[in-house]
């Protein structure tokens, strides 16, 4: 029963959030309505009134009490990237670079929010001077 327990912990639980919150997304589409897909968090409604007041990356952050950076656990950085996603899902240089200059666990912010993009988007829409280096 202990080792359960801890298989659970908070990071845990976060992660899963995460990752249920990712997968939600991408069987939905690519609409930015399809956040609300799968979950009751209290940032859900916090993005859903961002996106409809068109607030940047780092208004949203400072919004759901998170300041200048991030914090670099699953559950933020899974947020954060699906909200850059949706808040720019035309551009893949404005989705990943509004991710990444979040701060926190900006690889996994650019992983992310890249992998929404291009799934959205096609590989044709990577900046072709990010794909010579």
């Amino acid at each position: 029963m202990d080792a359960k327990k801890d298989l659970m912990s908070e990071d845990r639980r976060n992660f899963i959030k995460g990752s249920v919150a990712t997968a939600a997304v991408l069987a939905g589409g690519s609409a930015p309505h399809v956040w609300a897909a799968g979950s009751d968090a209290p940032e859900k409604k916090e993005l859903r009134v961002g996106l409809e007041e068109n607030r940047g990356t780092h208004a949203m952050a400072r919004r759901l009490g998170w300041g200048d950076k991030i914090p670099a656990t699953a559950g933020p950085t899974a947020v954060m990237a699906i909200y850059a996603w949706l808040r720019h899902h035309g551009d893949y240089e404005r989705v990943v670079e509004s991710a990444v200059l979040l701060g926190g666990d900006s690889v996994t912010l650019g992983a992310l929010s890249g992998g929404l993009a291009g799934i959205n988007l096609g590989a044709k829409k990577i900046p072709s001077r990010w794909l010579s280096r």
